[in-house]
């Protein structure tokens, strides 16, 4: 997830002056908080040393491009895992088939 830093105790949840900066084109501090729920398969490990590594090497804010720029890198990342996935499955079958 892609949230305020500090979740709740973050000052655009109680302060009206920072939600009108916000309402005005501003932005806040954002942090990503992942999840650990399932198998933890080598790819999510990845993607999540990925992630934590992206946040704190940027800066992220909530309502400017790198929150973007963040969400689309994982996407791709995602994307390419995946067809590494496959590619490691098509060859262990091709390998079991001879």
């Amino acid at each position: 997830d892609f949230m305020t830093a500090g979740g709740v105790g973050h000052p655009v949840w109680w302060d009206e002056s920072v939600k009108w900066a916000v309402w005005l084109g501003g932005s806040i501090q954002g942090e990503v908080r992942i999840k650990a729920s399932g198998p933890q398969t080598a790819q999510l490990r990845r993607l999540r040393s990925l992630a934590e590594r992206y946040q704190y090497e940027h800066g992220l804010n909530l309502y400017h491009s790198n929150c973007r720029m963040f969400c689309a890198r994982m996407e791709r990342e995602v994307t390419r895992l995946n067809a590494e996935a496959t590619t490691q499955e098509t060859r262990a079958t091709a390998a079991i088939a001879d």
